[in-house]
C-alpha cells in the first residue's frame, strides 16, 4: 500500500514536472566535496540564463559539477544533474530556466503550490534554489541547497 502511494505521488510529481519544467525524488545527505569556492564576485543568482545547459555550466563554473542532461525545451528548457554526494551515489538535482522572469513566477509558483501539496501528503520537505529566471530543485537536500547557494547565489526556498 505504501508503496502504491508513493508511486502515485511520483506519478503526480513527474506530471507536475512536465507542465512546470521541475522534479526529482531523491533524499540522503551531500558529500563536502560537492562545491568548492566562487570562481568569480558576480553573483550568478541575478543573472538571466537562456537554456538549462547554459545555467549547468555556469554551475561547473562555479565548483557545482553539473553536467546538464535536458529533459524538455518547452513551456521551460529544463534538465537534471548529478551532484557528488549521497554515499556515492550522488544527488540528483532539476534544474529549470525560463524565457522570461514574468514566465519564472508564474512557473516558480506552480512548482510551490505543486511541492506544497505532495509534501503536505508525504510529510517532506523540498528545497528550492531560486534565481532571476531559473530554479534549481534539491528535492529534501537542504544542505546541499545552502551549499550551492553559498558559492553560487540565489534564494534558498523551503517548501512544506
Amino acid at each position: 500500500m505504501k508503496r502504491t502511494f508513493r508511486l502515485v505521488i511520483g506519478l503526480a510529481a513527474a506530471m507536475a514536472a512536465l507542465l512546470s519544467g521541475c522534479g526529482s525524488t531523491q533524499t540522503d545527505k551531500p558529500s563536502s566535496s560537492q562545491v568548492a569556492s566562487p570562481a568569480s564576485q558576480t553573483n550568478p543568482g541575478e543573472r538571466i540564463y537562456k537554456s538549462a545547459e547554459e545555467l549547468g555550466v555556469d554551475l561547473s563554473r562555479h565548483g557545482v559539477n553539473c553536467d546538464v542532461t535536458t529533459t524538455q525545451t518547452s513551456p521551460s528548457d529544463a534538465g537534471s544533474c548529478t551532484l557528488p554526494g549521497n554515499g556515492g551515489d550522488g544527488i540528483k538535482v532539476s534544474i529549470t530556466v525560463w524565457p522570461t522572469t514574468a514566465n519564472a513566477t508564474a512557473g516558480i509558483a506552480a512548482v510551490r503550490n505543486h511541492q506544497s501539496v505532495v509534501n503536505r501528503i508525504s510529510g517532506d520537505r523540498t528545497y528550492l534554489l531560486i534565481g532571476a529566471n531559473w530554479l534549481v530543485d534539491f528535492n529534501q537536500f537542504g544542505v546541499a541547497a545552502a551549499q550551492v547557494k553559498n558559492v553560487f547565489g540565489g534564494t534558498v526556498v523551503t517548501v512544506s
